[in-house]
């Protein structure tokens, strides 16, 4: 692992000692890490010859990632110290639907889909880089074959992330040795968000 000084420690040791160079901040990591069991469902039904349905619920336990430890096994500077990620997560649940239509003899197809995700990570240990929310993506999409080896297809899905308020969290100002891990700026406050994606796509068939 690397390690930056920030731009403002690099100017202030320039102005007071010129020439001067500050040690290589690099070492070797020691990390274990808990990988979290899942499990993906799905039932696709035909409910005519030109629709069809499909369902899906996963699953992710990601409560037992709670936190892990980095190690420093060696290093060029005192200043990397062991350290410990805390995340706080709670588990994962994803469940969506998607109804599709094929016309013009299957030549095209057009679907409809949307999908819920809770967020993970519990307002105790939130904090803006590790922000989560509820999500909700709504989106629409079509193909059509250009010929027998050729398609093309498009989507576009909006997300919904609903605002998170976060009146309470361990992370704050300290000066406690013990509570390192969570000396950061307070992240109480209202977390909002937004997105769309848009996906154009050409595929070719051998």
């Amino acid at each position: 692992v690397k390690a930056k000084y920030p731009e403002e420690m690099k100017q202030f040791v320039a102005g007071v000692a010129p020439g001067a160079q500050l040690p290589a901040l690099e070492g070797d990591v020691g990390m274990t890490l808990k990988v979290p069991w899942s499990v993906f469902n799905a039932l696709s039904v035909q409910l005519t010859p030109v629709w069809d349905m499909t369902v899906d619920y996963s699953f992710a336990n990601t409560s037992s990632i709670t936190s892990y430890d980095v190690l420093i096994s060696s290093t060029t500077s005192s200043s990397l110290e062991d350290t410990t990620v805390v995340k706080g997560t709670r588990d994962r649940h994803r469940a969506g639907v998607r109804v599709r239509r094929t016309f013009a003899e299957g030549k095209g197809i057009g679907a409809l889909h949307g999908r819920f995700e809770n967020n993970t990570i519990d307002e105790m240990a939130n904090v803006p880089n590790t922000a989560d929310f509820h999500k909700i993506e709504i989106g629409a999409g079509g193909q059509w074959r250009l010929s027998s080896r050729m398609r093309i297809s498009a989507f576009f899905t909006h997300y919904i992330f609903l605002d998170r308020v976060i009146e309470q969290s361990l992370h704050q100002p300290n000066t406690i040795a013990a509570l390192a891990a969570y000396n950061h700026p307070d992240p109480t406050g209202r977390y909002s968000a937004g997105a769309d994606k848009l996906t154009v796509m050409v595929g070719l068939d051998y």
